[in-house]
């Protein structure tokens, strides 16, 4: 790991970093993310899904899961 709190390689061998700016995000954003942080440090080493972000440069990675209705939804 480069530094931060956790790192992950993405599908292409990105090193990706989870780092106290990514947690500070979470913090005031997201908190309800807090408790899934390995979860989400796997879905970007194995995403289902894949897409361009709108900035340059960046990628986001979702996961298929199942709903309470027994369907399925991407997070």
């Amino acid at each position: 790991m480069s530094g931060g709190i956790a790192s992950t390689r993405d599908p292409d061998g990105r090193e990706v970093l989870l780092d106290d700016r990514t947690i500070g995000h979470l913090r005031r954003r997201r908190p309800q993310m807090l408790i899934h942080l390995d979860a989400i440090l796997d879905t970007v080493a194995r995403p289902d899904r894949r897409e361009d972000d709108v900035v340059a440069g960046r990628e986001r990675f979702y996961r298929r899961v199942s709903t309470r209705g027994g369907g399925c939804a991407w997070s």
